[in-house]
């Protein structure tokens, strides 16, 4: 009976000694978690330099396509600037005209989101007429898939050139961004609702805009073969 007993003591202390390890393993070895989508990885894979097309309308009235040429830059483990010039093409000269600048500083914040402080000028299209514009926005953009980003955009722009100097103090509300990098091809895609107001008068508009780019550093290229293409087939002599 002792014996027995004794036995079964045994069993019951290295039964565990046994759990007592499993334990301690399971505490030792991590469980598997799938990676998080790294905006600073984003942006670590855009630095250098793009050219490429921007699609712009106002309250769905297209305006003309402009181009633009685009230097990414690393400034420290959590900053990014982006600076872009933008290009028309002089349809007299067929020289590029350069009709703008935008400067975009990306902080890598702690709680995985972007910021992105954009400042820059340029023109847009307002009753069918290019009117100069200068804006200081805000994109706040978190992370949609290994290679999308995704948010919205407030901020301010003043439109000149509008009767009652209605363009001034505009309010960006209601703004959407995407950025996206597919295949080697880098998308932009903004969505901004402008509000001004000045006394009982009251504007809106709305404004999309899509840029698409690769690689690159030669915008007049770019600019030049996109004239050859719209103007189509040259007849040869014979």
């Amino acid at each position: 009976m002792l014996e027995n007993r004794s036995t079964a003591l045994i069993s019951i202390i290295q039964s565990g000694r046994a759990l007592v390890l499993a334990l301690t393993l399971a505490l030792a070895i991590p469980a598997t978690s799938h990676a998080q989508p790294d905006a600073g990885a984003f942006f670590r894979s855009i630095v250098g330099e793009w050219i490429g097309t921007c699609e712009q309308s106002t309250d769905g009235e297209k305006a003309g396509d402009k181009y633009f040429h685009i230097v990414v830059k690393q400034v420290d483990q959590r900053t990014f600037s982006s600076e872009f010039k933008y290009y028309r093409l002089d349809e007299a000269s067929q020289t590029p005209l350069h009709i703008g600048d935008t400067t975009i500083v990306s902080t890598m914040e702690p709680d995985g989101t972007v910021t992105n402080n954009i400042s820059g000028e340029g023109t847009i299209l307002v009753d069918e007429k290019p009117k100069p514009q200068e804006h200081q926005l805000t994109e706040t953009l978190i992370c949609a898939g290994d290679n999308a980003l995704t948010g919205r955009i407030t901020g301010k722009i003043s439109i000149s050139g509008i009767v009652f100097g209605l363009g001034k103090n505009g309010e960006v509300r209601d703004g959407t961004s995407t950025w996206t990098l597919d295949n080697g091809v880098l998308t932009i895609h903004q969505s901004l609702k402008a509000g001004f107001r000045i006394l009982f008068f009251t504007k809106n508009f709305t404004v999309e805009a899509k840029s698409t780019a690769r690689q690159g550093s030669d915008v007049v290229r770019l600019m030049t073969e996109a004239a050859q293409v719209a103007a189509g087939p040259t007849d040869r002599p014979s």
